[in-house]
């Protein structure tokens, strides 16, 4: 006759560990993971500084720079995998681009027009 080991207390279906989708996070995405909870650090003033108009320029010339290269690739049509990932990173490009240089121009005219305390109204007549 063979001796079965002890396997213990039996557990019920509650003390499983979760598995993927049911809140198991996977190896190494834990929260006693490397590099949990440590944030980016920036350098100071980064964030500070309001947009100018400079910014808006950069972002311009970024979309029309992306433009161009969309417009050469489908123009030439070369078939090698270069061009292919310029048009696609060109591509995208020019869908995130104009959003951000949008709301660049925005802020800066918002920045532009709100040049800090109004003046002060004319004094209130005695009359009235």
């Amino acid at each position: 006759m063979r001796a079965t080991p002890d396997l213990g207390p039996a557990r019920s279906s509650s003390h499983r560990r979760p598995g993927p989708g049911k809140g198991f996070k996977g190896p190494g995405r834990g929260p006693h993971s490397p590099g949990h909870g440590q944030a980016i650090s920036l350098p100071a003033g980064l964030l500070t500084q309001p947009p100018t108009a400079s910014h808006v320029w950069t972002g311009v010339g970024l979309t029309v720079a992306a433009a161009i290269v969309v417009v050469a690739v489908l123009l030439w049509r070369p078939d090698n995998a270069l061009a292919f990932m310029a048009f696609i990173l060109a591509a995208l490009t020019l869908l995130v681009a104009p959003v951000i240089t949008v709301g660049l121009m925005l802020d800066v005219r918002y920045q532009e027009r709100s040049g800090g305390q109004l003046p002060p109204g004319p004094a209130p007549s005695a009359g009235q």
